[in-house]
C-alpha cells in the first residue's frame, strides 16, 4: 500500500509519448529544411505558426512518429493564425516533394482522426 504515491509521483514524471512529426523544407524534393515539429496527442488542435513565414517547398508528414495506435491529421494554413479553409489536410502519412500552394505556409494544426496508425 505505501507504494502507490511513488508510483503515482513516477507516472506523473513519465514523458508524454510522441504522437506525430512534420518537417517543413525550403526546397522542392525536401531540401534545407527550415522547420522540425513534433509533438503529442495532449496538444490536439493548437496552432502551430511557422518559424519561417510562406518559405516551404515540400515537407513529411507522420502522424504515427511514436509508434502510438491512433493516427492524427494535419491542417495546413496560409494565415499566420490557423483561420480560414486549410489549404491542404493530411492523408494516414503524407510526405510531398513539392507544396500543394508553393511557399503559402504560414501555420498548421493537428487533430484527432478516427484511423489506427
Amino acid at each position: 500500500m505505501h507504494l502507490t504515491l511513488p508510483l503515482l509521483a513516477l507516472t506523473a514524471l513519465t514523458p508524454t509519448t510522441l504522437a506525430w512529426r512534420f518537417r517543413a523544407y525550403r526546397d522542392k524534393n525536401y531540401g534545407t529544411i527550415i522547420a522540425d515539429y513534433d509533438g503529442s496527442r495532449d496538444a490536439l488542435n493548437v496552432c502551430h505558426r511557422m518559424a519561417v513565414d510562406n518559405a516551404a517547398s515540400s515537407f513529411k508528414w507522420d502522424p504515427c512518429a511514436g509508434g502510438g495506435s491512433d493516427a492524427v491529421h494535419i491542417y495546413l494554413y496560409d494565415s499566420r493564425d490557423c483561420s480560414g479553409t486549410p489549404f491542404g489536410d493530411s492523408n494516414p502519412t503524407w510526405h510531398k516533394s513539392s507544396m500543394p500552394s508553393n511557399d503559402k505556409l504560414s501555420s498548421f494544426k493537428v487533430g484527432f482522426d478516427n484511423r489506427n496508425c
